[in-house]
């Protein structure tokens, strides 16, 4: 190879690297520059006064800021860095008062999505695919997990990780997915579409599923000591989850200590 034809080589690989680089982290931030960039495009500057929802046009009367900040209750490393306020990163933070450090994943995306996307963490899957069947559909350029014809979320009945209750140092955040509780729906009339399916709060079939028996494997109403041991041999790796389903409570495909000690719960209580 020439030396030419080596610059050549070299100036193209280094500029597929930079795109790549550019296109991975298209969103990995609100705005690029506190300009009309990433999110901000459509969204607007998150201080800008009087925002209105871009999927009912509710008027929230106050900036997304103001409105955020409320729900954290004023928990400002909830969504920021201690480097800075700018940029606000759209997948990680600091994390404060027992609210994760997921920046805006932590509200807006689920734990058990993880895993399913080529250039990201994959938690922010519904997210994506909210934005994609909204015809906003530039994140599938990137994320494999954002075209719903490549994943499906967990159902939208599954919580995001800042969800947890009870709280009362953080009594105005969401804490229900299915915003049967109104946690959600502050600024409108519905809640979130976690799951990115298009349907909201109890019209979400997710949210009409019936309570499940964690650990009744057999649909036999009770939960017993073989259903323990089946879900024991699935954590193990030496079963299926196809064993028992009804073991897997929060969907994430796997059988965790948590839910082995909640079937057993089960069976020394009932279901």
């Amino acid at each position: 190879m020439t030396r030419a034809a080596t610059q050549r080589a070299s100036f193209v690989a280094v500029l597929v690297l930079v795109i790549w680089a550019v296109r991975s982290e298209a969103y990995q931030t609100y705005s690029k520059n506190r300009d009309a960039t990433n999110c901000q495009a459509c969204h607007g500057d998150f201080r800008a006064p009087d925002y209105i929802s871009l999927h009912n046009e509710t008027p929230w009367n106050i900036d997304l800021m103001s409105g955020h900040y409320d729900m954290v209750s004023s928990e400002c490393f909830a969504c920021h860095q201690l480097t800075g306020f700018f940029p606000v990163s759209t997948d990680t933070s600091a994390g404060a008062g027992g609210l994760s450090p997921m920046g805006c994943v932590g509200c807006h995306g689920r734990e058990q999505d993880a895993g399913h996307d080529n250039v990201s963490a994959g938690r922010g899957a519904g997210l994506r695919q909210h934005h994609f069947r909204a015809g906003v559909t530039l994140c599938a350029d990137c994320h494999t997990d954002a075209n719903p014809a490549n994943y499906l979320p967990v159902g939208e009945n599954i919580p995001p990780f800042n969800y947890f209750t009870p709280d009362a140092a953080h009594p105005n955040k969401p804490t229900d997915p299915c915003n049967a509780n109104g946690s959600e729906s502050k600024f409108g009339p519905v809640g979130l579409d976690n799951d990115g399916n298009g349907l909201y709060d109890l019209a979400d079939p997710a949210c009409q599923a019936p309570p499940v028996c964690v650990g009744n494997c057999h649909a036999s109403g009770t939960v017993t000591v073989d259903d323990i041991i089946t879900m024991v041999n699935i954590a193990l790796g030496s079963a299926d989850i196809s064993a028992c389903s009804a073991g897997d409570a929060n969907s994430d495909h796997q059988i965790t200590l948590d839910e082995i000690l909640k079937a057993v719960n089960n069976a020394l209580n009932g279901c």
